[in-house]
């Protein structure tokens, strides 16, 4: 054997045992979870009311997904989205917020939540949220419950499907 032949051999192996070491750290992590939970239907007047703020805004875009524990210790993965506010509705927020939601993929992690919400960029929404435990995003309250696309004049719940005006929820926001 050359020793042309030898140093190629040594590379291989070299290069195969430091892929071996980057990828059983991430191995560590492969795994696919779901979550589900029991929905308990809020109403409209006590989601405004558990709201800190709600918003009107767009989906601009996933500004990206992490591995992390959430407050109990459970390992997630949160998928970070960043929207631009059109209008406040309750509390004072600039022109851009962050928005994170359970699941996604980071690495070899697969996480899909039952009853999260579910974005899509260029969505017309309207939001109601509350901080983030991280405290420096945001959450939708009580799951997709606190998220309405806006199509036209109506704000439509993403899984019920129940549709109010506009003007509805500005005269129940008003009145609260």
């Amino acid at each position: 054997m050359t020793k042309q032949r030898q140093i190629v051999r040594l590379l291989i192996i070299i290069v195969a045992f430091v892929g071996v070491g980057f990828g059983a750290r991430e191995l560590y992590y492969f795994r696919s979870m779901e979550r589900s939970s029991v929905m308990v239907k809020v109403k409209i007047p006590d989601l405004i009311h558990n709201s800190p703020l709600i918003v009107r805004g767009v989906v601009q875009q996933s500004i990206g997904t992490d591995r992390y524990h959430d407050p109990a210790g459970e390992l997630v993965v949160g998928t970070r989205w960043r929207v631009d506010i059109s209008e406040s509705l309750k509390g004072n927020m600039s022109d851009s917020i962050i928005v994170r939601t359970l699941g996604g993929r980071y690495g070899l992690t697969v996480l899909w939540v039952e009853d999260e919400v579910v974005f899509s960029e260029g969505e017309t929404v309207l939001l109601f949220l509350e901080p983030d435990p991280s405290g420096k995003d945001y959450r939708v309250v009580d799951n997709y419950q606190g998220h309405f696309t806006i199509q036209d004049d109506q704000a439509i719940q993403q899984e019920s499907g129940e549709r109010k005006s506009l003007s509805e929820f500005d005269a129940l926001i008003k009145a609260e």
